[in-house]
C-alpha cells in the first residue's frame, strides 16, 4: 500500500487525470484527406449528398469540410439499440465554425430520419443560440467565422445536454424512450428536409454509444485537430487493430498487396473475420501513428506504461516483425522490436511479446507512436504471413503501488450455443475499494465493465452463437488505473448450433487445380461446414469462417483442399444444422486440357435499355443461364453492384451472379468503380484469389485482374479521373514463370485503354499499360466500363470491352480516335437496332491448345437469344497476326531457331523450355493455312 503523503499526491493526480479521462468514440471523422472527405479514421465511412468541399481546419495542417445549403453526410454510427427499440443513449461531437454568411440563418447539426423527411433534430438558430423547439434553447450565442466544439448528450427518459467548449450551454427537455432524438441506424449530419441548413464549417465528428458525463465533456474542451481516439488506461489505443475494417487508418509503406482479408485458404483469423496480409509483395510494411499528447504530462512524470502485443502467422517460413517507434515530433526517443519472427502454420499464431517480461515505461517526451507491421518472403510465390489483434495500451504505475490480483473466474465448463451461461469473477487484493472488470471471451475482448466494489462478485452473462471450445481470461483494473495481469483461461465447451437460412444458393469461388471455396449468404452467425467427395456419399467434411459483414448480413466460406485435378466432386453444404441439397464442382484442367470461360461486365443493374428504365429480369436471367452451362468458368471486368450497400447486392448481384452463375461455375471479379469502397458487400461476398489485384492459372492460361481502385507504393499518379495502376505488380506478374509458361494471358480491368463510345480511353493506360502487354505478350484485354460491346487489335493485343449486362449507352457520344477499334464503338455491327455493340450479351471464350474462339452472344430485353454478333478466330502459329498461317509465319519462326533459340516467346509447343525445336515446327504445321475470323 501507498504511504500516506504519496496518496494524497496521487488522489491530486488521479483527479486531474480522472477529468481528462473520456470513453473512446465508436465514431471518429477528422475531414483530413482533400481527396476522400468521407474518410473515416474510426468507425464507417461517409455517405456524402450533395457537392462537399475541402477548407482549412482549426490550425495549419488541419483539415476541415464546408457543408453546403442542401448537403449532407449519412452515417452509419453502429451504435447497438439501447433502452428500447432504438438507440436512445448516445453523444454527438463536432468542431465547426459558422460563416458570417450564413449566421442570421438556420444551420443544422444533424437529423435522425435516414430518409431525411423530417425536421431536423438541432439547429443554429438565427439569432446564434442552439438547440430545437422540442428541447428549448441556449442563452449562450455563437459567434461568426470562431471555431467550438459542441457536445451533444443524449439519455432520453433521463436528459438533454449540449455542452459548448467544455460549458453546458442547454439543459434541455428529455425526450421519450424512442422518442425524439432515438437514432435509426443511420444519422444524417447536417441535414434538414426542407433546407433549413446554411453552410457551415466542420474538422472533427465524433459519435459515443453512451451519454457523455460533464466531466467527460469538460475534459474534450474546445476544439482542437488533435482529439484523441481513446484516453482510458487498459484500452487498445490502435484504430482497427485486427482488419475488421480493411486497411483503414494503416498506411502503406511498401509493398504493393496488403489486404485485410478473410481468405480462408491462406489462413484463419486469431479472433473475429479478417486478418492482415502483405499478399504477393517479395517484403512490405503498413504502418498507424498513435497520438498520446493527451498523457504528456503522466507520460513526462514517468508514470505511463505501455503494453504492446500482437499475432503472427503463416506459413513457407515467411517472416513478420513488430516495431514500436517512440517520437517526439519527428524524432525517434526509443525504439521496441519484436525481430523477425517465422509465422505459425495455418491452425496457429504466434503471440509476440515485445516488451519483457510485458511492458515498459514510456520515455519522457514521446508524445506519439509509430506502431509498424513489416515482412518479407522467404519461400514460395507469395508472401503468406500475417497480423491480427494488434495491441497497444498503456496504464498508470506509481511507485509504491501495486497491480492488482488477477481475477478469479468461475462458470460452468460447458453449455450450448445461444444459452447464456453465468460466470463470476472477483479480485483478492487491489490498492483501492473499486474494480473495473475486462473479459476475453475468446472470441473478442469486451470493454471495460463498470465499477464494482473490490469485496463483492462481479456476474455477468455470456453466450456464444457457434459451438466449439473458448477459453476465457478477464482482467482487473483498480480506480487508480492499475491493471492486473490476466487471468489463467478458463475453457467452456459449447455444443449445438444454429439452424441458418440459405439467404443465397452456395456459390463457387477461386477454383484451382487442387482447391476451391464454397461460400453462401446466411442470416445468422454459424458454423460452416461442408461434406464432400466423389461420390454422394462424401466421405469427407472441411470447416470454413461465418463473417459478420454488419447489419444482419453473414456470408459463409468453406476452403476444400487436397482435391484432385480436373475432377468432378459432389459437396453438401451445412448452414449450421441447416444442409442444402446436393450439387457439384470441378476443379481446374490441366494444360493440356481444353476449357471456356465466359466474361461478362457492368451488371451493376438488372437489365434495362436506359439507367432508369424499366428492368428486364428475364433477360439477366438469360445471360447468366447460358453463360453457367456454356462455360468452365467466368470472370467480371467490374461494376458487379450499382452502389456497395445491401439492396444492389440483393438485387443486381445475387439473382443471377452467385444464385445462377455461382451455384455451377466458379467465378472471380475484376473490381471496377461501383464496386468500391473494399468494405462493401459484394467485397465480403466475393473471394478471389486476393482482396484486390490478383491472378490465377486455369488450364494453359494465366489471367491477371486488376482492381480499378487500387492505389498503392509504385503506382503513377492519377490523371484526376482514371485510377491509378499498380504497375510494379502488374509487371512482376506478367514477367512471373505462372504467365509467362501459360499459352495464354488474359488481362482483366475495368477502364478500357481504348474506347470509341462515351469517352476515347484511359490516356494513363495507354501510356503506362499496353506497353507492359506487348512486352509480355498479353493476348487479350478484357475491359467494360462503357456500356456496350467493342473490341479491336492493336500491336499482338486485343483489346475487348464487354460491359454490357446492365444498361446500354445508347445516348453517349461517339469519337473516332482509333483506328484499330474495328467492331462495335464508332462502327455499327450488322443487325443491331441501336447501332455500334449496344447489345446486352457476355463474351465466351474457348480455348484448345494453340487455338483460340471468341463468340460475342448478343440478347434481347424480353430475354430471347439474338445471336452472336461478333467472333474472333486465331491460333498462336499466326505471328504476323494477319489472320492467316503461312509462309510469312514460317519465316518468322525460323528466324527465331535459328537466331535466339533459347528463352523464345515464339515457343508454341511446350512453353516452360520456351526453346524452338521440331516441336514447334510440328504444331506450326498443323496450322498451317489456317483461317481466322476478324
Amino acid at each position: 500500500m501507498k504511504n500516506l503523503s504519496f496518496v494524497i499526491v496521487a488522489i491530486l493526480i488521479f483527479t486531474n487525470f480522472a477529468m481528462a479521462s473520456y470513453p473512446p468514440p465508436v465514431g471518429l471523422w477528422k475531414f483530413d484527406d482533400s481527396g476522400n472527405l468521407s474518410l473515416a479514421t474510426t468507425g464507417q465511412i461517409l455517405s456524402s449528398v450533395g457537392g462537399h468541399s475541402a477548407v482549412p481546419g482549426i490550425e495549419a495542417g488541419d483539415g476541415a469540410v464546408l457543408d453546403p445549403v442542401g448537403g449532407y453526410y449519412s452515417c452509419t454510427h453502429g451504435i447497438a439499440p439501447s433502452g428500447g427499440s432504438f438507440v436512445n443513449d448516445w453523444s454527438l461531437m463536432m468542431d465547426f465554425k459558422v460563416p458570417a454568411a450564413s449566421l442570421g440563418s438556420w444551420v443544422c447539426f444533424f437529423q435522425t430520419h435516414s430518409a431525411n423527411s423530417n425536421d431536423g433534430d438541432c439547429f443554429i438558430a438565427p439569432g446564434g443560440t442552439v438547440g430545437v423547439a422540442d428541447t428549448g434553447y441556449s442563452s449562450n450565442s455563437i459567434v461568426a467565422e470562431t471555431w467550438y466544439r459542441i457536445i451533444i448528450s443524449v439519455s432520453n427518459s433521463n436528459f438533454y445536454r449540449i455542452y459548448v467548449d467544455g460549458v453546458l450551454w442547454l439543459e434541455g427537455v428529455p425526450q421519450s424512450i424512442d422518442g425524439r432524438f432515438s437514432l435509426d441506424p443511420e444519422i444524417l449530419f447536417f441535414a434538414d428536409e426542407n433546407s433549413e441548413d446554411a453552410a457551415i464549417h466542420c474538422s472533427n465528428i465524433a459519435m459515443w454509444d453512451q451519454a457523455l458525463t460533464g466531466a467527460q465533456a469538460m475534459s474534450l474542451g474546445g476544439a482542437s485537430p488533435s482529439m484523441a481516439a481513446a484516453s482510458s488506461a487498459g484500452l487498445n489505443l490502435l484504430a482497427n487493430a485486427s482488419a475488421e475494417s480493411g486497411l483503414a487508418n494503416w498506411t502503406i509503406v511498401d509493398g504493393y498487396d496488403w489486404q485485410a482479408t478473410n481468405i480462408t485458404g491462406w489462413h484463419f483469423p486469431h479472433t473475429g473475420n479478417h486478418y492482415f496480409t502483405p499478399g504477393r509483395a517479395a517484403a512490405g510494411e503498413i504502418n498507424q501513428t498513435i497520438d498520446l499528447s493527451f498523457i504528456a504530462d503522466d507520460i513526462d512524470d514517468g508514470f505511463s506504461v505501455a503494453v504492446i502485443e500482437g499475432d503472427i502467422g503463416g506459413y513457407d517460413i515467411d517472416e513478420g516483425r513488430i516495431i514500436v517507434e517512440f517520437l517526439n515530433t519527428n524524432e525517434i526517443i526509443s525504439t521496441v522490436d519484436s525481430g523477425w519472427i517465422v509465422g505459425a502454420s495455418l491452425a496457429d499464431w504466434t503471440h509476440v511479446y515485445l516488451l519483457d517480461p510485458y511492458e515498459l515505461v514510456i520515455p519522457a517526451g514521446t508524445r506519439s507512436v509509430n506502431y509498424r507491421l513489416l515482412a518479407q518472403r522467404i519461400d514460395g510465390p507469395d508472401c503468406q504471413v500475417f497480423f491480427d489483434d494488434l495491441v497497444f495500451e498503456y496504464r498508470l504505475a506509481y511507485p509504491g503501488g501495486s497491480d492488482p490480483a488477477a481475477p478469479f473466474v468461475s462458470a460452468s465448463a460447458s453449455g450450448a450455443t445461444g444459452d447464456d451461461i453465468e460466470f463470476i469473477f472477483s479480485v483478492a487484493s487491489a490498492d483501492t475499494n473499486e474494480i473495473n472488470y475486462q473479459v476475453d471471451w475468446g472470441t473478442d475482448i469486451a470493454a471495460w465493465s463498470d465499477v464494482q466494489p473490490l469485496n463483492s462478485d462481479y456476474v455477468v452473462q455470456h453466450s456464444w452463437p457457434v459451438p466449439g471450445t473458448y477459453d476465457i481470461r478477464a482482467r482487473a483494473r483498480d480506480s487508480n488505473d492499475q491493471i492486473s495481469q490476466w487471468s489463467e483461461p478458463f475453457s467452456v465447451t459449447i455444443a449445438g448450433d444454429a439452424a441458418g437460412v440459405f439467404e443465397s444458393q452456395p456459390y463457387l469461388q477461386n477454383v484451382t487445380q487442387d482447391s476451391i471455396t464454397i461460400a453462401w449468404e446466411t442470416d445468422r452467425i454459424v458454423k460452416p461446414t461442408v461434406e464432400w467427395g466423389l461420390t454422394v456419399s462424401y466421405g469427407n467434411q472441411t470447416e470454413g469462417l461465418c463473417i459478420d459483414a454488419g447489419s444482419g448480413v453473414y456470408f459463409c466460406k468453406v476452403r476444400i483442399s487436397g482435391l484432385g485435378t480436373q475432377t468432378t466432386y459432389h459437396y453438401r453444404a451445412h448452414n449450421g444444422l441447416t444442409v442444402s441439397i446436393d450439387a457439384t464442382f470441378t476443379t481446374a484442367p490441366n494444360d493440356e486440357t481444353p476449357f471456356t470461360f465466359g466474361v461478362w461486365g457492368d451488371s451493376q443493374q438488372v437489365a434495362r435499355r436506359l439507367s432508369g428504365s424499366p428492368t428486364h429480369p428475364e433477360c439477366s436471367t438469360a445471360m447468366f443461364t447460358d453463360m453457367a452451362s456454356m462455360t468452365d468458368m467466368a470472370v467480371s471486368v467490374g461494376d458487379v453492384v450499382d452502389y456497395h450497400t445491401y439492396y444492389w447486392y440483393e438485387t443486381a448481384f445475387r439473382p443471377y451472379v452467385c444464385d445462377i452463375l455461382g451455384r455451377q461455375k466458379p467465378f472471380f471479379v475484376a473490381f471496377g468503380n461501383h464496386d468500391e469502397p473494399e468494405t462493401s458487400l459484394v467485397h465480403k461476398a466475393v473471394q478471389n484469389s486476393g482482396m484486390g489485384t490478383f491472378s490465377f492459372n486455369y488450364g494453359n492460361a494465366h489471367f491477371t485482374c486488376v482492381n480499378y481502385s487500387q492505389l498503392n507504393d509504385g503506382t503513377l499518379p492519377s490523371d484526376g479521373w482514371i485510377s491509378s495502376l499498380p504497375l510494379n505488380w502488374i509487371e512482376q506478374d506478367l514477367a512471373s514463370d505462372m504467365a509467362q509458361n501459360a499459352t495464354w494471358r488474359f488481362l482483366f480491368i475495368h477502364v478500357p485503354p481504348y474506347c470509341e463510345r462515351w469517352f476515347d480511353g484511359s490516356p494513363l493506360m495507354q501510356t503506362y499499360l499496353v506497353p507492359l502487354l506487348n512486352q509480355y505478350h498479353v493476348q487479350m484485354c478484357f475491359s467494360g466500363h462503357t456500356h456496350e460491346y467493342e473490341r479491336g487489335l492493336l500491336d499482338g493485343t486485343f483489346y475487348v470491352i464487354t460491359g454490357v449486362c446492365s444498361y446500354l449507352d445508347i445516348v453517349e457520344s461517339i469519337t473516332e480516335d482509333w483506328p484499330h477499334m474495328t467492331v462495335g464503338g464508332a462502327q455499327d455491327i450488322p443487325g443491331l437496332p441501336e447501332g455500334g455493340g449496344l447489345i446486352h450479351g457476355w463474351t465466351e471464350v474457348r480455348i484448345d491448345g494453340t487455338e483460340l474462339n471468341l463468340l460475342q452472344h448478343g440478347y434481347n430485353l424480353d430475354g430471347t437469344y439474338h445471336g452472336v454478333i461478333d467472333t474472333i478466330s486465331f491460333a498462336q502459329s499466326d505471328f504476323t497476326m494477319d489472320t492467316v498461317v503461312d509462309i510469312a509465319d514460317l519465316s518468322e519462326l525460323a528466324d527465331v531457331w535459328l537466331n535466339s533459340g533459347q528463352n523464345s516467346s515464339r515457343d508454341i509447343a511446350d512453353r516452360k523450355n520456351k526453346i524452338i525445336n521440331m516441336k514447334d515446327l510440328s504444331e506450326f504445321a498443323l496450322y498451317w493455312q489456317f483461317q481466322g475470323q476478324f
